[in-house]
């Protein structure tokens, strides 16, 4: 039997993770009940969640190579995108406001893809810019406005 030892490693960085933030939400934070809620419920449920993805890769790890595909190494195209969209999303929200970073975020990581065409990549980035609009800033009150300080007088 044969071990895939990238899927060990990666199960017991899930599990390391999840022990370490639930040690530090159970014991740092005030847990509370399911009806009266306390800030390091949510947290630590996140851990357990994350406790048990790491012991589904790591089990599958001792499983063997059989399942894994032979990738040709590092997919550096999706890295970078995501990435990128991340940074500008982080330097850009309170300049430009929820509808246009959105637009541009969903834009640059839809080039994550290499067969992502312009066109559609356009449509999809203004469709979901309205609908984050609309849900976040409208529906759940979140304080960053549709269009940022670059668009005041």
């Amino acid at each position: 039997m044969t071990v895939s030892r990238k899927e060990i490693s990666a199960g017991a960085m899930f599990i390391a993770f999840g022990l370490a933030y639930g040690y530090q939400s159970a014991f740092g934070l005030q847990v509370g009940t399911v009806r009266n809620m306390g800030p390091g419920l949510f947290p630590l449920a996140l851990s357990i969640i994350l406790f048990g993805i790491g012991l589904a890769v790591a089990f599958n790890g001792l499983q063997g190579d059989r399942l894994a595909s032979k990738s040709a190494g590092i997919p550096w195209r999706p890295i970078c995108f995501i990435s990128a969209a991340t940074v500008c999303f982080a330097l850009f929200a309170t300049t430009l406001g929820m509808l246009p970073v959105t637009f541009l975020i969903t834009f640059i990581a839809s080039f994550a893809r290499k067969q992502t065409r312009v066109l559609p990549a356009l449509f999809m980035s203004a469709c979901i810019a309205v609908f984050c609009s609309l849900l976040f800033t409208y529906g759940l009150g979140l304080p960053l406005p549709v269009f940022g300080s670059l668009f005041r007088s």
